[in-house]
């Protein structure tokens, strides 16, 4: 098998595992989250047998080192604290789903690592901005036309095939900068002629307008407001580096410019719902979640160094609810508190030097990258940043759909300045 049909496998391979655990509801059943655990595996299977077949599992272990400014660091970590917690969880065999699930996601981080070359990154980057458009598309269809999606009762709000409207906003949160990212940095150095170009702009274009009216349908006040300061960052970054073309720039700043307007001027229910922010009612955005964060500092508080186990949060609250409160709340609505709920404080600063290392890889300045690679990876900073920002109001990170694609993002900027892992020139040189 050629190193390049092996790099196909794996390509195809969590390809069918993005596409099915999106039109899976975003695979939060048991049933979806086990297959995708199985393909997982057996693609991490394939490349230890190809390794071994190649001589190769002696060598790699000699590459392995805990380099500070890798997210590798900060994983193995995690992981090594995530172990450490199971010992002390109070409902050992959901801590044991959530350490699979868990695992699941670092193999998908080092099988794109290893075998995203840049050729695979731009086939990558095509299928999740396909995706989301795709799924705009069918929501679209549902909030104006009817189409079934019995699985979420709220019609004012669009979901797609996802559960919770939330969700799928945290999807489109990293297909919309990818789909700019591409619509920029497309130009005749990456395609066959002037038509193709102008082919792959209008199909780029349809692709984000879709998806910019789904996200706006979707009406999840978080998204709106991660978005655009993940965009305003882009924004100043693009200004620091002078990276991007002036036209750029004015289509990033126009298209900013409508949305904040819209949402501020318009009437209907979608801006509306986001003047519910400052409203004082019990059922306003941040009521509930403030209770449950107020709370689960109780939990900490008990369990300060060893946590209450990975994926026991729903069974640790009960207990520390306040009287009356009578809504059962799985996840807290943050999930950097259910992280330190679960695993103790001892995951801050992993946590902390994790986001610092993954967010100056997105957004540094990577040195002689053409326009299109400079234009997709800060496309991915400002994906990573958007999920880690919403993090802070909801569980996108808990969802394995949108989780998968974040650690393909963070996979792929960790890859950029590591050795010979991004080497490739141009897609036209045909070196890859």
């Amino acid at each position: 098998m050629s190193d390049q049909s092996f790099k196909n496998i794996i390509f195809r391979g969590l390809s069918g595992v993005i596409i099915f655990s999106a039109l899976a509801m975003g695979a939060v059943e048991l049933w979806s989250i086990t297959i995708v655990e199985w393909v997982v595996l057996m693609l991490l299977l394939l490349w230890f047998w190809r390794m071994n077949n190649q001589g190769k599992m002696g060598t790699q272990k000699k590459k392995v080192s805990l380099d500070f400014s890798l997210p590798d660091f900060s994983i193995r970590l995690f992981v090594c604290l995530a172990i450490a917690s199971w010992f002390f969880s109070i409902y050992r065999f959901d801590s044991m789903l959530s350490f699979f699930r868990l695992m699941t996601y670092v193999a998908v981080y080092y099988l794109v690592v290893n075998h995203f070359n840049w050729r695979v990154r731009v086939r990558f980057f095509a299928l999740i901005v396909a995706l989301g458009a795709a799924l705009s598309l069918l929501g679209i269809g549902q909030y104006f036309f009817g189409l079934n999606h019995g699985w979420w009762n709220s019609p004012r709000l669009l979901s797609a095939t996802y559960v919770n409207h939330a969700h799928f906003a945290g999807l489109l949160e990293m297909a919309i900068p990818l789909n700019f990212g591409l619509l920029i940095g497309l130009n005749r150095d990456e395609v066959s002629g002037p038509f193709q170009l102008v082919k792959w702009r209008v199909l780029l274009s349809l692709a984000l307008g879709a998806m910019i009216t789904a996200f706006i349908l979707t009406q999840s006040r978080g998204a709106w407001i991660v978005l655009a300061v993940a965009s305003v960052i882009l924004c100043i970054t693009l200004v620091k580096q002078r990276s991007l073309p002036k036209w750029g720039m004015a289509v990033l700043l126009l298209g900013l410019a409508l949305f904040i307007g819209f949402l501020g001027f318009a009437e209907d229910g979608v801006a509306g719902r986001l003047h519910t922010i400052n409203m004082g009612e019990e059922s306003t955005f941040l009521q509930a979640r403030l209770t449950v964060w107020e709370y689960s500092a109780g939990i900490i508080k008990d369990h300060p160094w060893t946590g209450t186990g990975i994926g026991t949060f729903a069974w640790a609250f009960p207990k520390y609810r306040p009287e009356g409160f009578g809504v059962r709340f799985y996840y807290t609505h943050n999930d950097y508190i259910q992280t330190i709920v679960e695993m103790g404080v001892l995951v801050i600063p992993i946590l902390v030097w994790g986001i610092f290392v993954i967010l100056k890889r997105g957004f540094g300045r990577g040195r002689d990258e053409f326009l299109l690679k400079r234009a997709t990876r800060l496309a991915c900073g400002v994906g990573i940043l958007s999920l880690m920002l919403h993090g802070l109001v909801d569980f996108n990170f808990h969802i394995p759909a949108n989780m998968i694609i974040f650690v393909c993002l963070v996979a792929i900027v960790s890859r950029r300045e590591n050795g010979s892992r991004d080497s490739s020139p141009s897609p036209r040189s045909g070196s890859e």
